[in-house]
């Protein structure tokens, strides 16, 4: 703490080295103590998803002036950090060119002020779409738990009982 580029710089490498693999943890890629991995091509339809979601249809109101939707974004950045210094505090030893113990579903309770802070009026979605992304939402879902019960069953030898190989 006595030099704060050292802190900068540390801040930095950590953001650069991890922020991704935080991204694919906070949408679900590794579950569990990191020990069930879902596909990466599901990891992928839910962020698009989520982009789907923070486009505005043709008839919804503006609930977020620009103003708002910065305070919404600076909010979330800085809530992130906030995560990143705690863990930095606490958890990182000294002397460490990275920081320790963050995990990507830390972020994940900030992911919808993210998305309500870049919600734009300069795209819009067309009226009706809403139960596509429903749709695909549950349709995800459906993947994603059909992922897991076979990753469990694989490892409990239930597979093996049932004679497939």
């Amino acid at each position: 703490l006595g030099n704060p580029m050292t802190v900068f710089k540390i801040f930095v490498n950590t953001l650069a080295v991890y922020a991704g693999s935080w991204f694919d943890d906070m949408l679900g890629l590794r579950l569990g103590w990191q020990d069930v991995t879902l596909p990466r091509i599901l990891i992928v339809c839910v962020a698009i998803l989520g982009c789907f979601t923070a486009v505005k249809s043709a008839g919804e109101p503006t609930y977020f002036k620009p103003g708002k939707r910065t305070v919404a974004i600076a909010a979330a950045v800085c809530c992130s950090l906030m995560i990143m210094a705690a863990l930095f505090l606490v958890y990182t030893p000294e002397g460490a060119q990275f920081i320790y113990g963050v995990q990507g579903r830390y972020f994940l309770p900030l992911l919808p002020l993210f998305l309500l802070g870049i919600r734009t009026d300069a795209i819009r979605r067309r009226d009706g779409s809403e139960r596509w992304i429903v749709f695909g939402a549950a349709v995800l879902n459906y993947w994603a738990i059909g992922c897991i019960i076979a990753e469990v069953m694989s490892r409990s030898g239930v597979m093996k009982m049932l004679g497939a190989s």
